[in-house]
């Protein structure tokens, strides 16, 4: 049996991953710098990696999922937000929020189940 914690940390997680999916395809197909593009297809395939964790063994509170989660998720972040960054000026001026709320998502989703995981 799931707990609040765990559910409401895997609906965190999942949104973040739908969020990925949705950013990277527009900044795939809509740049036209090979920043962009890269930045997209990389956060597109970060979110496609992501969504079958959040939904079945991050909620069902496996520890191997949650390790994922967290060391997955913090490298492809930071990765994200290094190659927001380094894309700068050709970005729009949502990404470096969008990019701020995938970690905020993450680190949430990352921190509320503990507890249950670890007991």
């Amino acid at each position: 049996m799931t707990s609040r914690n765990l559910n409401v940390a895997s609906a965190l997680i999942l949104v973040g991953t739908i969020l990925a999916i949705i950013i990277g395809l527009m900044d795939l197909f809509t740049k036209t710098t090979s920043e962009g593009q890269l930045s997209g297809f990389y956060l597109f395939c970060c979110g496609l990696f992501f969504t079958p964790i959040a939904l079945i063994p991050f909620r069902k509170g496996e520890k191997w999922a949650w390790y994922t989660a967290l060391i997955s998720g913090g490298i492809a972040l930071v990765g994200q937000l290094v190659l927001v960054y380094l894309a700068g000026s050709n970005l729009p001026s949502f990404a470096l929020p969008a990019s701020a709320l995938l970690v905020v998502l993450w680190a949430i989703g990352i921190v509320l189940p503990v507890k249950e995981i670890f007991k």
